[in-house]
């Protein structure tokens, strides 16, 4: 084997490693947040990708109460979730908030009253486009505090209601069950 084929072998298994690990974050964070609330569970995932070889430069994992569609019938509902979005690099409005080097982990809990369909991560990521950051009560930061997000109709951009909120760390600050009930659950159910 070369070193360049080594090089590549050693990548895509650190790749490998660490999208494992984020899935191991997301199980633990969806098995603590049992203890804070029961009614919201893991319901879909989201990161944006052409159907070629493609790095993903953030990916959603999305919670939510559970809604029985049929009996609603698609119209307005409102739900509490949880939305964890990993940032990994800066792609198309999705930019990283302030570690230029290294991955970040966005939390919130959110209250949303909307059409049914925009209740799924591929519409709770862009929260964190740099659009949409002027909806927080201040400038984001990594490190833990508590930003306010509030998106009422009337904007430009839908006609839902979201309000919630949100904290970031760095990705590798979050690391075990406890760091996630200290640093992110007891802040945003306490």
């Amino acid at each position: 084997m070369t070193e360049k084929g080594k090089l590549i072998g050693q990548a895509y298994h650190i790749l490998n490693r660490t999208y494992k690990e984020i899935y191991r974050l997301k199980d633990d964070l969806g098995d603590v947040l049992l203890d804070y609330d029961e009614t919201i569970k893991y319901f879909d995932e989201y990161s944006y990708g052409p159907k070629s070889l493609f790095l993903k430069p953030y990916h959603t994992f999305f919670f939510r109460q559970e809604i029985d569609f049929e009996e609603s019938g698609n119209e307005i509902g409102n739900l509490r979730a949880l939305v964890m979005i990993c940032l990994f690099d800066e792609f198309d409005g999705m930019d990283r908030v302030n570690l230029k080097e290294e991955p970040e982990l966005w939390v919130g809990v959110l209250d949303i009253e909307d059409k049914l369909i925009h209740c799924r991560a591929p519409c709770a990521y862009q929260v964190l486009l740099t659009t949409q950051r002027e909806f927080f009560d201040k400038e984001l930061r990594i490190g833990g505090e508590i930003f306010y997000y509030s998106y009422n109709e009337g904007h430009e951009y839908d006609d839902g209601i979201w309000t919630g909120q949100f904290l970031g760390y760095a990705l590798t600050e979050i690391n075990d069950r406890e760091a996630i009930k200290e640093k992110i659950l007891d802040k945003l159910f306490g």
